[in-house]
């Protein structure tokens, strides 16, 4: 059978700036297929692409950002690296013309089928006030101590006006492994386009370009 393990954690934030790199919001999804990992992130540019490679092998793999401009959060990018060996050690940098991510760390594609057990971060109603829980969860998901987030619902209260500070925020960890989300009542606004735009990775059945409305 299938084992999950869950890390529960009370997490609340306290306010956060956003950061003033010219590529920001860096986080992974799931796709559905383990053998293949998506980033996501925002620029201002409207070409992107992510370079990357796994083990000690060369990193050249190259794939190109697909892309959707949204309001004044900017640019939302997505890209998947694909041809990834499961619970193998990758790396891959983001860039735009005039600049350049660090290589970041990730272990490629979780099994989820099986009988392998895995650790989670679960929690809902994560905003951004009265921070106590940011330093842990950055730490530790840094860390690896659980192997991937499930935010299910009423993310970063609310993502139309405090998203941008609040996917800065968990990138710190949800650069290096996979964060997934459930919608809830407070993505509601303008029929969930920030949830939708802001989460493309996630909708693994019906494979929408992010230029579709």
């Amino acid at each position: 059978g299938r084992h999950v393990c869950f890390l529960l954690l009370s997490v609340l934030m306290g306010p956060l700036a956003a950061g003033e790199d010219p590529i920001q919001q860096i986080h992974l999804t799931f796709t559905g297929d383990e053998t293949v990992m998506a980033v996501e992130f925002v620029s201002n540019a409207t070409e992107a692409g992510v370079m990357y490679g796994c083990g000690l092998g060369p990193r050249e793999n190259y794939v190109a950002t697909t892309s959707f401009r949204l309001g004044k959060v900017g640019v939302l990018h997505r890209a998947e690296m694909k041809g990834l060996e499961p619970r193998s050690e990758c790396f891959y940098r983001a860039n735009i013309s005039t600049y350049t991510t660090s290589w970041i760390n990730f272990t490629a594609g979780i099994p989820l089928r099986g009988d392998k057990q895995h650790i989670a971060a679960v929690y809902g109603d994560f905003g951004i006030d009265n921070g106590k829980s940011m330093d842990q969860l950055t730490e530790q998901g840094r860390a690896r101590v659980f192997d991937f987030t499930l935010h299910i619902g009423d993310i970063a209260y609310n993502l139309w006006d405090r998203g941008d500070a609040f996917m800065n925020a968990i990138s710190g960890w949800a650069r290096h492994s996979p964060y997934m989300v459930a919608v809830g009542n407070h993505e509601h606004k303008d029929n969930f386009t920030q949830y939708v735009r802001r989460f493309a990775a996630h909708n693994y059945t019906s494979r929408r370009s992010l230029s579709t409305n």
